[in-house]
């Protein structure tokens, strides 16, 4: 059984970037890749993922939008290249499951 994923971030190569790694893994399988957090929620109410990865600064609805309005059975991890600590509390808050900072090693 792998884990179905949805990917969201407003930069092409992040998310071909993503998608690429994340298929190195047997047990991953990205359903969606969303260029804003509005195609990200569509997508989470059709493909019915388990995890999301969004990133916090998208135009539009945001990843915390993205967190907020989520079906409460899919887990979300935030990606961004900084986060503030009223947006720390606010996902903490929101039930975020983890946040990734893009200058993290991709292992």
């Amino acid at each position: 059984m792998s884990i179905r994923i949805v990917l969201a971030d407003d930069h092409p190569i992040v998310l071909g970037g993503l998608d690429q790694l994340l298929s190195t893994e047997s047990d991953l399988q990205v359903v969606a890749r969303c260029t804003n957090g509005e195609h990200a929620l569509a997508a989470i109410g059709r493909e019915r993922p388990d995890l999301v990865i969004a990133d916090l600064s998208m135009p539009g609805r945001t990843g915390i939008d993205v967190l907020r309005d989520a079906a409460p059975s899919t887990k979300v991890i935030l990606l961004t290249a900084r986060i503030r600590p009223d947006e720390v509390l606010e996902a903490m808050r929101l039930g975020v499951a983890g946040v990734i900072l893009k200058e993290s090693a991709p292992s």
